[in-house]
């Protein structure tokens, strides 16, 4: 799919599908829990709590709200 560009020219559009979406919060949350699992086994609080608030998000958009509360709220 094509649209013009507000500069004038051609620029392709990345539409994603709510299943393509959905398959990059996965691989988001595999992510995030691997990266938790090592800011816990250096003892990097600071990286802990931003992937724990990513996790939140994450499970937030999957409308998986207990899951986001309980990453939110540790």
């Amino acid at each position: 799919m094509k649209a013009k560009a507000l500069d004038g020219g051609d620029k392709y559009l990345s539409v994603r599908s709510p299943i393509h979406q959905a398959n990059l919060h996965y691989y988001h949350l595999d992510f995030y829990l691997q990266q938790l699992t090592i800011a816990r086994e250096i003892g990097d609080p600071i990286g802990e709590v931003t992937v724990l608030g990513n996790l939140g998000i994450t499970y937030q958009e999957l409308r998986d709200y207990k899951l986001a509360i309980e990453s939110l709220s540790q």
